[in-house]
């Protein structure tokens, strides 16, 4: 069931448009755990499902049956060196529009504004680690990142269905 509701959270928060930051906020958790719940990591508590349900606009029963599949879900695997903390590695899990409009974004942008976009998302998600674990000087400083790589990994399906597509064609030839 793990599975399912992680593709379910996906699929559903795209849909809303929302980060898992909108989402923490609206079911009271943090993004940290949204991201956990979404890497099949944990399963929320009762309580904590009908907030995520309501917050997504679905019954609780809809969430846990999902409204996606596992093949509809594209993984972002991503290298960060931080000044002062090293290489972190994380994935981040989009839906397929999620990645369409990523995919978008990226290509507008030159090399330092990818780097910028990648290192981004990972000092969102390390500004929710405690201090006393992560001491925040590492991060809030002033470019706190040396560089930034990134891959996806996506179901067969998926690629051959993106393959030939100038959007995806001109990603692929800019990283």
């Amino acid at each position: 069931m793990t599975t399912e509701l992680a593709a379910a959270l996906i699929d559903l928060r795209g849909r809303k448009n929302f980060t898992q930051q909108d989402l923490g906020k609206a079911a009271g958790v943090s993004p940290s755990q949204i991201s956990r719940y979404e890497s099949g990591l944990a399963m929320p508590r009762k309580t904590v499902l009908k907030k995520l349900a309501d917050a997504l606009g679905v019954t609780v029963q809809g969430l846990l049956n999902g409204t996606a599949s596992h093949d509809e879900v594209v993984e972002l695997i991503y290298d960060v060196e931080f000044k002062g903390l090293g290489n972190v590695r994380c994935s981040l899990h989009f839906s397929k529009p999620q990645h369409r409009q990523l995919a978008e974004k990226f290509t507008t942008l030159d090399h330092a504004g990818r780097q910028e976009l990648l290192g981004s998302f990972m000092v969102k998600a390390l500004g929710e680690v405690p201090e006393d674990v992560l001491p925040s000087s590492v991060i809030k400083t002033e470019n706190p990142i040396s560089s930034a790589t990134a891959r996806f990994s996506a179901p067969d399906e998926y690629i051959k269905e993106i393959q030939g597509d100038p959007l995806f064609e001109a990603l692929h030839k800019g990283s």
